[in-house]
């Protein structure tokens, strides 16, 4: 095709544009081109890189529309084409035409499906609700445990598993929810028999994911439809007896109480009830304020389009029920105006925990404009900017921040200003706007809690104390304040005085059984381990035949250094399900964490003909062995695990590194083929730190670059090329090197890692490993 001067402009202006992001609004390229609309419309059918949406406001890069449509599954996994086309406003002939020639999608009776045929049929069956039996469905389609339970893993919807069988996480919401409006009052034993779910399982999926929608007796498990609670309080009248209700309702006199004094709002004496008395709305509302000031909501005005159709984590069906729930709350007269506003924030922590951003901004949007709530803003400030990080785009944010911060100043604000300077490794600023955020909202526990570890980590260990003492004076009630006094005491060794304050926390609280935890760890790291597994085995009375229960507990322990404790709390999740591989890596952790590597050499190896075709096992051992500098072993367990795992670019890692340590270049392509198989920047770190270990600096740099093609500004990248930026015309010494890289590496390979207090993301410093060619 020939082009005439404005089809080049216009190609060169989106070729530009795409190799940044999969779209342009067309109105953006007009400007930018000094044209009108109407101009780019008249040519862009020219142009064979883009695609124009139906209602002529968006360009699509025409390469990039697999993964815009992958995008837009990634929550749900299905969808029917005509819903997609709509949502993205591209024809179906178009959207058929792309799907058919990707092989990560498929289309069949009108629905759009992420994945392989297998990963289709499980969406399928899990999205209409069926419960699987992994080793039947393995045993099914001919494949070993191992590799089920992966692809179970990397399907494009949310599940649960227990007992050896799958089910979708939001139809068993619904169908939960179902039950207990049904059944107006229930227990969680009830529920859990119902469903075939062990209690402790459903305690925690619970826990995450049901929000408001129930009412929950925590010390009691007993559970609550609200409309049952409203059928209480409407027949309470104002004042009477609590024994008339119970008969009335069939409910015990302990949970009656419980619902008129939590729920309700009632005082309790002598059997009797009565309502508190309504406080003018003078001390019940709350001051309105002129949103149209407020940076944020413009910023938020102006991107709702375009992120509402372009975010993964939003669909259509997740925005109807982002505006039922804000209906059903705002319009809730029988409940006083900031419970309302509380309701709303839980809502939008819960989206925002499950990565539904726009959900949450939604939200907090809607309290932002209607009401004066400082920390509230400073909520919605923490959720769009995540948004925007993953674009490359939070330049955005920080600028309607500063203009807000000029208007409206406020300590949670500026908390969350020390958030990102803390983010882009710049603590010694972040400590002087957390303290000025301090002088004015003393009250605000985030500037407490991120100013305490801050000084802490610069061992100013006193006055992170005395912050402490001086929001508990402030705020006595307050078990947030004596949870971060027992943590700073436990990293003192102090390990009495820790137990001191969980103690007190305790008291304030409903959730004792968390505070016995912590209380067993603190007796574990004093050494007192007996008296620890004690108060560990009361806990888990209710769970104590549960594996998983045992084993998640065990974790927990192990990560916060209750290291004899894990151990127990893994062995007995092993007695309890002896054939489940996790637990045997899990344990092997655990002494590798005692610096006990011949005790877990030896475990892993008297479980290596049960588990010979386990990855996790294999790869464990290969590691210990590595530890170990058995390289050749070491090497022939990685290339096992490999062959029933090779779809996992950290064992490609983990070769590489091991034939490298053996002089074996073959190791740089290993790590090449990790970088290759996976968009996860984490990976591509990773990759670039082993790189580095070996002095192949020139791919170090490769690799952390690959990782900001991915995200922009992506911190660990980021602080890799700092890293390398040291070393100059120095060279590194490999032992200095390996000694800081043993005591780290496990940490940043972990799954649950995160920076510290102080910034840094990669602990390692290969500016402390340099020596002159001298030394070497």
């Amino acid at each position: 095709m020939v082009f005439g001067r404005s089809e080049k402009a216009l190609q060169k202006k989106l070729e530009a544009e795409f190799e940044q992001k999969y779209y342009v609004m067309v109105e953006s390229v007009a400007q930018s081109l000094g044209w009108k609309p109407e101009k780019v419309l008249d040519i862009i059918s020219d142009i064979d890189i883009a695609v124009l949406s139906n209602d002529n406001r968006v360009i699509y890069a025409r390469k990039s529309l697999p993964y815009t449509i992958q995008d837009h599954l990634s929550t749900s996994g299905i969808c029917a084409l005509d819903e997609l086309s709509e949502r993205l406003s591209i024809s179906q002939d178009i959207l058929r035409d792309v799907i058919e020639q990707e092989s990560e999608l498929d289309i069949s009776s009108g629905l759009v499906v992420k994945g392989s045929r297998l990963e289709v049929d499980l969406v399928k069956r899990l999205g209409l609700g069926e419960i699987i039996n992994i080793p039947e469905y393995a045993s099914s389609i001919g494949l070993n445990l191992e590799n089920v339970q992966s692809l179970i893993k990397g399907l494009s919807i949310v599940v649960i598993e227990y007992d050896n069988k799958v089910r979708a996480l939001k139809p068993f919401i619904e169908s939960v929810l179902d039950f207990v409006y049904s059944k107006k009052h229930t227990t969680l034993d009830e529920i859990a028999e119902n469903f075939e779910i062990p209690t402790a399982t459903l305690r925690g999926i619970l826990r995450h994911n049901i929000g408001q929608r129930i009412r929950w007796i925590l010390e009691s498990d007993d559970v609550l439809s609200p409309n049952f609670v409203y059928e209480i309080q409407k027949h309470a009248g104002e004042e009477g007896l609590v024994t008339n209700l119970c008969d009335e309702f069939s409910i015990s006199s302990d949970v009656m109480k419980y619902i008129l004094t939590q729920f309700i709002g009632a005082e309790v004496h002598d059997g009797t009830y009565k309502l508190k008395a309504k406080k003018s709305s003078k001390t019940t509302s709350i001051p309105k304020k002129k949103p149209e000031g407020l940076a944020i909501l413009r910023l938020w005005s102006s991107m709702q389009y375009i992120t509402t159709m372009m975010d993964i984590s939003y669909t259509m069906f997740e925005a109807k029920e982002v505006d039922n729930f804000l209906d059903n709350v705002l319009s809730r007269s029988d409940v006083p105006l900031p419970l309302r506003v509380i309701m709303l924030k839980h809502q939008a922590e819960r989206y925002s925990s499950m990565g539904a951003l726009l959900s949450a901004m939604k939200i907090y949007a809607v309290i932002v404009s209607n009401f004066d709530f400082p920390p509230f803003l400073a909520d919605f400030y923490h959720t769009m900017y995540v948004f925007h990080l993953r674009r490359g785009s939070q330049e955005r944010v920080l600028r309607a921040l500063e203009s807000d911060l000029e208007h409206y100043p406020s300590g949670e604000l500026l908390c969350f200003k020390a958030k990102v300077l803390l983010h882009n490794h710049d603590a010694m600023k972040a400590l002087t706007l957390l303290q000025k955020a301090r002088e004015m909202s003393p009250d605000y526990f985030d500037i407490t809690d991120r100013l305490s570890k801050i000084l802490f980590t610069m061992n100013r260990q006193k006055e992170a104390m005395t912050i402490v003492d001086e929001y508990i004076s402030l705020k006595p009630k307050s078990t947030n304040a004596y949870e971060l006094k027992a943590k700073l005491l436990k990293e003192q060794k102090r390990y009495d005085s820790a137990i001191d304050c969980y103690k007190q926390a305790q008291k304030l609280s409903e959730e004792g059984d968390k505070y016995e935890l912590y209380i067993s760890m603190m007796l574990d790291m004093k050494g007192d381990t007996q008296k620890a597994i004690k108060k560990l085995d009361k806990v888990m009375k209710s769970s104590k035949k549960d594996p998983k229960a045992w084993r998640e507990y065990g974790v927990v322990f192990s990560n916060e250094g209750a290291l004899n404790l894990a151990e127990y709390a893994i062995r007995k999740a092993i007695s309890l399900d002896p054939k489940e591989a996790t637990y045997v890596h899990d344990l092997a952790m655990v002494f590798k964490r005692q610096l006990d590597i011949k005790s877990a050499l030896d475990f892993v190896e008297s479980k290596l003909d049960i588990f010979s075709e386990s990855s996790i096992v294999l790869r464990i051992y290969a590691d210990l062995q590595l530890l170990s500098e058995n390289y050749e072993i070491a090497e022939k367990y990685a290339k096992r695990a490999i062959e029933h795992k090779p779809d996992d670019p950290t064992l490609f890692i983990m070769l590489g590194d091991i034939q490298l340590r053996q002089n074996n270049d073959v190791g740089l392509k290993q790590l090449e083929k990790a970088i290759k198989m996976s968009k996860d920047p984490m990976i591509h770190v990773r990759a670039g730190a082993i790189f580095a270990m070996h002095c192949q600096f020139d791919h170090a740099k490769a690799a952390y670059s690959s990782a900001l093609n991915i995200i922009p500004n992506f911190p660990p990248a980021l602080n890799g090329l700092k890293q390398l930026e040291k070393i100059g015309s120095k060279k590194v010494s490999l032992q200095k090197l390996h000694e800081q890289f043993e005591k780290q590496m496990s940490a940043i390979m972990s799954d649950d890692y995160e920076a510290s207090p102080d910034g840094e993301i990669l602990k390692f410093n290969l500016s402390d490993a340099l020596v002159d060619d001298s030394d070497e």
